[in-house]
This record gives C-alpha cells, sequence and structure tokens, in this order.
C-alpha cells in the first residue's frame, strides 16, 4: 500500500499544492496513494479540494488535529476510501453532504469532537459502514 505519512510535522493547513508537492518529491502519483496520514498536527484548515487527485486513497487519519470546520466538498470523489478517521478535533457541525461520495466507507471516527450538530441524513449514503464512532 503507498502511503503518505506526514504525522507530527506541525501542519496547520492542508491544500492540494501542499500534497502534491510532498507526493512529486517520493516521484509517485498522487492517485497511486491508498493511505494518508495527517494525524497528530496542527490543522485547523483544509482547502476543498485537498483530496481531489487521491482517487485510490483507501485510509484517511485526519485525527488530532484542531480542524472545527469541513467543507462538504471536501470528500467528492472519494469513492474508494474505507477507513476515515476525523477523531481529537474540534468539529461542532457535521454537515448532511459531507460523506454523500464515500460509498466504500467501513470505518468512521468522530469521537473526541465538541459535535452539537449532526444534520438529518449525514449518514444516508454509507451503506457498507460497520463502525461508527461518535463517543
Amino acid at each position: 500500500m503507498n502511503s503518505l505519512v506526514l504525522k507530527r510535522t506541525e501542519l496547520d493547513s492542508i491544500d492540494s499544492a501542499k500534497l502534491m508537492n510532498t507526493e512529486c518529491e517520493k516521484q509517485q502519483r498522487a492517485e497511486d496513494y491508498e493511505h494518508i496520514d495527517l494525524s497528530q498536527n496542527k490543522i485547523c484548515l483544509i482547502k476543498h479540494d485537498s483530496f481531489s487527485e487521491f482517487s485510490k486513497l483507501k485510509i484517511l487519519n485526519l485525527s488530532s488535529n484542531q480542524i472545527n470546520k469541513l467543507d462538504a466538498r471536501l470528500f467528492s470523489g472519494l469513492t474508494m476510501l474505507d477507513e476515515l478517521d476525523l477523531s481529537d478535533n474540534l468539529l461542532k457541525q457535521i454537515d448532511r453532504n459531507l460523506f454523500s461520495d464515500l460509498v466504500n466507507l467501513k470505518k468512521l471516527c468522530l469521537n473526541h469532537n465538541e459535535i452539537e450538530l449532526i444534520e438529518n441524513m449525514t449518514f444516508n449514503n454509507l451503506f457498507k459502514l460497520e463502525l461508527l464512532n461518535l463517543s
């Protein structure tokens, strides 16, 4: 599995250019990555197209950051994603369209956030979901 690990690197924001520059250094194409680990950083801003080039992505770890809001289009096109970890952040609201393209998602971790509102129908398309952690 091709992995991009930027764990504990003091990142405070993510955009497609930042991720593409990192992956180019390893001489790999974005669409070849199946695992991205951005955990334990200081990320508070993620641009809506940050993961658009990573079409084969299966595992995305954004845990232990300072994310308080996610654009509803952030995960668009990530139809291969199996696992998404958003735990230990500052999320307050989950938009109903945030996970709509994640039709193969099996594991979703939203635990240890400050969630006040999860919009109706948010998990509607997650037919393969086996684990949802909201604790």
